[in-house]
């Protein structure tokens, strides 16, 4: 369950999102905030948190109303990415991956929104690296929302927090040729005028039927589906990463960063962590611990 700290510290990063832009975009900032709080708190307490939210957005507005001036921008960009980096260290603890992927595809909803996804120094990128984000998440959650419809988004967050257990599954099928029907109905809703969401909906519940495979033993079929969903994936831009075996030594050094901030030497934590970062891993620390992968 959230705490109230993480709540207002999530509450704070949509508004600063939102930001000195345009009242219109502002709303859809309030949106999806809106649409992330309702699926985890009561009507009446989504209510209060949405006040705390404009709350926010007035305070930050009057400091920074709306502006065209491209320098200026860019100013305010540089003074609000360090106070998004702040923002997420005070959320990441408390969020497991699932969630936080959730909360990036919320905030990239507003940025499709706003014409800003695709956006070379857009704050997106900015939440995905101090978020722990591995690149082909965020860059195929992106592809996903640009093509998602609004409702959809939660659920795609999920289900790409769950690919990666998919491909660990599916690792030892070995290749088989994909699902025929399967494929042949996506290619049909990407030649509906790209019906993308049609075919997103299709990829997860592809997905769902080889693991249900599995667990009733049928690999053969699973194994099509695999190779049916891997098409699919390409197909939109989604890269599925077979997970590399984590080296003791390595698992060590998770172990050492974690007893670092048991005992509050952040100093050396951090050390750890630009160590393992700069030999390619990549390390997410959530209250249960420290993980790292590649």
């Amino acid at each position: 369950m959230m705490t109230t700290g993480i709540l207002d510290a999530l509450v704070r990063l949509f508004a600063l999102f939102a930001a000195g832009r345009t009242p219109r975009e502002a709303m859809y900032g309030r949106q999806a905030a809106e649409r992330y709080l309702a699926g985890r708190l009561s009507y009446e307490y989504t209510q209060a948190y949405l006040k705390q939210y404009d709350a926010e957005i007035a305070r930050m507005n009057k400091r920074m109303p709306h502006s065209d001036d491209e320098r200026l921008l860019a100013k305010r960009r540089s003074k609000l990415s360090v106070r998004l980096l702040v923002l997420c260290q005070q959320v990441i603890a408390e969020l497991d991956s699932k969630d936080r992927l959730i909360v990036f595809a919320r905030l990239a909803e507003m940025a499709k929104s706003t014409g800003t996804i695709d956006d070379a120094d857009s704050f997106l990128n900015t939440v995905a690296d101090a978020l722990h984000l591995l690149p082909s998440d965020s860059s195929g959650l992106k592809a996903l929302v640009k093509c998602a419809s609004a409702d959809g988004l939660e659920a795609a967050g999920r289900s790409l927090a769950g690919l990666d257990s998919f491909v660990a599954r599916t690792a030892s099928l070995g290749e088989a040729e994909a699902d025929a029907e399967t494929v042949a109905a996506f290619r049909a809703a990407m030649d509906d005028d790209l019906d993308t969401p049609k075919a997103m909906a299709l990829l997860f519940d592809t997905v769902r039927q080889a693991n249900s495979a599995l667990d009733g033993g049928d690999e053969s079929i699973a194994a099509g589906l695999t190779s049916a969903v891997r098409e699919m994936c390409g197909a939109v831009g989604l890269r599925l990463v077979e997970q590399v075996a984590v080296p003791a030594d390595v698992l060590a050094q998770a172990g050492a960063l974690d007893a670092a901030r048991a005992a509050k030497d952040y100093d050396t934590a951090d050390a750890i962590r630009a160590d393992l970062q700069a030999a390619g891993w990549q390390v997410e620390t959530t209250r249960d611990g420290t993980t790292v992968r590649r």
